[in-house]
């Protein structure tokens, strides 16, 4: 091994002539812009970002496409294939190509890096980074017409700083470069290099240690993952795959057993998953459950795949059908899935190689001699990111709904002006000044129509549009559980409205769940909603799209406490940056600090009587929500913060059911 000094201008010349690849080790690309933006930032105040690693090598590599678009030429080089470093380098060649999903601008007066948007494009101040590192932009030029446009700032001082941006390809990376050493080797030390700092997923690590045994499996995925994405379900990828091919063919039964199984073992199992995802899909389908999106935790399909794929290909009688969807939708309600946890994985792949797989897998779940049944009290706060939001869908689609005024039926799967969207049947326009977010956006306050009617609608009250759409289809409403009562209509009865609603819908659901309840499941005695009796409130409070100034008030209630605590909009965002950046990740709350931790893919974070948990992605979901709905900073409510973060221990409350 040897160690070089290279710049990011030759290092993105080595990338554009091709002879820098991507060994199949490694993962897709990943960075946002935000995160672009950010090792930019760092690079032009001349900040240490790392060293890159490559592995030079005669034998032949499965190598992985990387994100760029290169022009390689004649190779003059021996081909040097990336093991670390892969997601700041392609960001860089992107930078400096000028690639649409990496536009990058900067401040000239506050030195602040982001990604372009409507409105950078029309203060002058905002400068598009790619023509600057690529020298295709005439600093004299963009100076002076920045200083005409905004003649209280100096010449000399926005040159000079566009000027050091220019400079940052001739920032100096350490290039530590392996050679002639074994593709098992290297998968070592790759796992080994992205088990520390920014760490790469369980399931990607795992990953890249199989690659060294079984050429190809990645590309495997690949096709599997294409094949039913073209289906609508995204979720079949990577991660999703380990951990059903690891659940099917290893004894541990997690993740971890991709490591040391025997290959051929491995190999059968592939065949197992495959045959299993055949049958599990066609299940959801006929089960109303037709995107991945529609499930909370895709992983609670991994104990389908396992069972139908271990089946073989023979027909599923109708009553071990119910049983499987029954079950797949009382684990999404309880909770079982929220977090990526290997261990409920294994646990209930397990159970499925017992003698009596079915039962075993319900008693896993605390079901047997059980019934789940949706109470009124269970729905009250939950929104559109619920377990209830699917059983609404579901039991409308049951009720045989049709999209208002069109007279099609719902169905998640449509497209144009018939895709749906979740409604207020009260608009939030007619309710923010009288009641909470939370109250606005309760789930008996949604209904399943297309964008289309949506638009039809407008900020309509329902005293207004129900007359008309009742004397289009008589039928319209009942279908979608929605109180036809004159009374219920007006702004000032609308509690009574959603209480009423709640009503139709928990019987409903209900009704939607006893229909797949299997015959041989006796149940005696009703299940609770674990999550009944928690609550959590989020709160954005800001006058502008700018964090400064801006607070987030977070409301906790569980086992009879309530805290309420507020925090700075600005340190709310910059939790975020840190845990997509994979940084530790921390949230001043008053004079308390609330550490995030990540276990087993799932970010926790501990608020009041409650540890917040979920996949990055949905906290991402819930963070887009809340800044979605933010509030005028002059109508935030006066607090009396609890300083002390209570609770011990914290109760698990996933973060998709905040409010």
């Amino acid at each position: 091994m040897h160690t070089v000094q290279l710049s990011i201008a030759s290092l993105v010349s080595k990338v554009e002539a091709g002879t820098v690849r991507l060994p199949e080790i490694q993962r897709a690309y990943v960075w946002k812009a935000t995160q672009v933006a950010g090792l930019l930032d760092s690079l032009y105040r001349g900040y240490p970002s790392g060293s890159l690693l490559l592995w030079e090598t005669d034998e032949p590599v499965t190598e992985h496409d990387m994100a760029v678009s290169s022009s390689p030429g004649l190779l003059v080089e021996k081909p040097q294939y990336l093991l670390d470093g892969q997601q700041r380098l392609t960001s860089l060649h992107r930078l400096f190509q000028g690639h649409p999903d990496t536009t990058v601008v900067f401040h000239v007066e506050s030195q602040r890096f982001q990604s372009a948007s409507a409105a950078t494009g029309k203060d002058a101040r905002w400068v598009p980074v790619t023509p600057v590192l690529n020298a295709t932009l005439n600093l004299f030029g963009a100076v002076k017409s920045i200083v005409q446009r905004y003649p209280e700032l100096d010449e000399q001082t926005v040159y000079d700083r566009l000027h050091r941006v220019a400079q940052v390809g001739k920032y100096l990376y350490f290039v530590e470069i392996v050679e002639d050493m074994a593709y098992e080797e290297v998968a070592e030390i790759f796992v080994r290099v992205n088990s520390r700092g920014r760490h790469l997923g369980k399931a990607d690590l795992a990953m890249a240690t199989l690659t060294a045994r079984w050429r190809g499996i990645s590309q495997n995925f690949t096709e599997e993952h294409n094949r039913w994405s073209k289906e609508g379900y995204l979720d079949i990828d990577t991660p999703f795959l380990a951990r059903c091919l690891a659940a099917i063919a290893t004894e541990s039964r997690m993740l971890k057993g991709l490591v040391d199984t025997p290959l051929e073992q491995l190999k059968d199992g592939w065949k197992s998953l495959r045959r299993g995802l055949a049958h599990a899909v066609p299940l959801l389908k006929d089960a109303g459950i037709v995107t991945s999106m529609q499930l909370r935790s895709f992983n609670a399909v991994v104990p389908l795949v396992v069972h139908l794929g271990r089946r073989g290909d023979v027909p599923l009688p109708a009553d071990e059908a119910k049983s499987l969807v029954y079950w797949l939708l009382a684990a999404s309600v309880l909770g079982r899935y929220q977090q990526a946890s290997d261990t409920v994985i294994a646990q209930d792949a397990l159970a499925l190689r017992s003698e009596r797989p079915l039962e075993t897998l319900y008693r896993n779940l605390g079901m047997v001699g059980g019934r789940l049944t949706v109470t009124e009290e269970a729905l009250v706060g939950r929104g559109s990111t619920s377990p209830y939001f699917l059983l609404s869908y579901l039991a409308a689609k049951r009720a045989g709904a049709k999209d208002w005024w069109y007279g099609v039926g719902i169905a998640a799967e449509a497209s144009g002006r018939l895709a749906l969207e979740y409604h207020h049947i009260h608009p939030r326009a007619r309710l923010k000044d009288r009641y909470s977010k939370a109250e606005i956006n309760d789930l008996a306050n949604l209904a399943f129509i297309s964008a289309y009617a949506n638009r039809k609608i407008r900020d309509r009250s329902p005293r207004d549009y129900f007359p008309e759409l009742l004397d289009h289809d008589a039928d319209a409403l009942r279908a979608h559980f929605v109180p036809s009562a004159e009374a219920l209509r007006d702004v000032d009865r609308y509690p009574d409205l959603v209480a009423e609603r709640r009503h139709l819908l928990a019987a409903a659901m209900t009704e939607l769940l006893d229909s797949y309840r299997p015959s041989w499941l006796v149940a005696s005695t009703a299940i609770p909603d674990p999550a009944e009796n928690e609550r959590l409130i989020i709160d954005v409070y800001a006058d502008a799209s700018e964090a400064a100034g801006g607070q987030v008030v977070l409301t906790a209630a569980a086992d009879g406490q309530r805290w309420q605590a507020v925090c700075r909009l600005e340190d709310w965002l910059r939790l975020f940056d840190d845990l997509e950046n994979g940084m530790g990740a921390e949230l001043p709350i008053g004079d308390e600090v609330s550490a995030a931790t990540i276990e087993d893919g799932a970010v926790r974070l501990p608020l009041g009587p409650l540890l917040v948990s979920g996949q990055l992605q949905d906290w991402l979901k819930v963070r887009d929500r809340e800044l979605g709905e933010r509030q005028p900073l002059g109508s935030a409510p006066a607090t009396e913060p609890t300083t002390a973060l209570v609770s011990d221990p914290p109760r698990p409350f996933s973060v998709l059911d905040s409010e």
